[in-house]
């Protein structure tokens, strides 16, 4: 409990700590001297950083939003026995699971992308998320196919076999 508690407390003691003795002492639990202008500046700024939070539920709404219906058409579409080239695009997929790309050749995507300063290079460049779609992919192996030549039997289409027989 005081491996939890106590960064709490030391982070509680620090932001009401004036500046310069924070500076010139460090931190302690017992504040050499107390100021409160962190808390007048986070009233003041209260507009300034509801907006940040604001940017941040939306970039986290759409991500998801966008992360697990990708992800979802993906790994639907690489469970079909049939398609063409489905070993390939496995391969091809699974194998940045392996070896990630890094940093560097994602602010080479963001950039070539024209996303540079856009709340789209939060979401874009992580569209599908590799781990995900394997485990999704390998719960729609599990269905059994009866259900799905059921539903063409009864005329269903691709979108509806997905939306309304596999999810």
């Amino acid at each position: 409990m005081l491996c939890c508690l106590l960064p709490f407390i030391l982070l509680i003691t620090a932001s009401i700590t004036d500046e310069a003795t924070l500076t010139l002492y460090g931190y302690s639990f017992f504040p050499k001297k107390i100021n409160f202008r962190a808390y007048e500046y986070l009233f003041q700024a209260a507009g300034k950083i509801a907006r940040a939070y604001g940017v941040t539920i939306l970039i986290t709404a759409v991500g998801t939003t966008l992360n697990v219906t990708m992800t979802m058409f993906m790994s639907y579409l690489l469970s079909k026995q049939d398609l063409p080239g489905r070993n390939f695009l496995s391969f091809f997929i699974f194998f940045t699971m392996l070896f990630s790309g890094g940093l560097i050749p994602t602010f080479i995507l963001v950039k070539g992308l024209g996303l540079i300063d856009s709340r789209w290079a939060m979401v874009l460049p992580c569209l599908v998320n590799t781990w995900n779609l394997l485990i999704m992919r390998n719960f729609f192996y599990a269905i059994p196919k009866s259900l799905e030549e059921a539903a063409v039997i009864d005329g269903a289409n691709d979108i509806q076999i997905l939306t309304k027989v596999v999810l």
